[in-house]
């Protein structure tokens, strides 16, 4: 499938709804399963975030991205800086040509993205790397978005 850019969308709102797209589909193939539902849920929740700053988009105009801050933390909920932060749209968590990098290390690491459900994770400068993690960007209100994301 390929992704065209329709009217004035960003690019990044366009990968966005096609991750939608692409988790919805896989959900209906199959057998249900407990994934497949949280993945439906997963699309509510990115749409509903989409949804709500369309509603509320004020000067910066309704595709305005939103800046991101990233602390990467340990299992004692201490901070450790010096990590790559990765981050793809949720639908596409399992499609590395979709994966993209925060500049820079943590922490924090910055970035600014697209309201919606990401899949976070974590690498060290010589490779180990977290697990990911279900994130919701969303700056409710803030205009901005703080979320930790653990450390490998």
């Amino acid at each position: 499938m390929t992704l065209k850019l329709r009217g004035k969308m960003p690019r990044e709102w366009v990968v966005g709804l096609y991750a939608d797209q692409v988790a919805l589909k896989r959900a209906s193939q199959g057998k249900p399963s407990p994934a497949k539902f949280a993945s439906v849920r997963a699309v509510k929740e990115d749409l509903q975030v989409k949804r709500k700053h369309l509603k509320g988009a004020g000067a910066k105009g309704p595709f305005a991205k939103i800046p991101v801050e990233a602390a990467t933390k340990a299992a004692g909920g201490k901070v450790e800086p010096g990590l790559e932060v990765w981050y793809v749209d949720f639908g596409l968590a399992d499609d590395k040509t979709f994966y993209q990098r925060f500049p820079g290390h943590s922490s924090p690491a910055k970035e600014k993205l697209v309201p919606g459900v990401y899949a976070m994770w974590t690498k060290r400068p010589k490779g180990k790397e977290s697990m990911q993690e279900k994130v919701t960007v969303s700056d409710m209100g803030m205009g901005r978005c703080e979320v930790d994301v653990s450390a490998p």
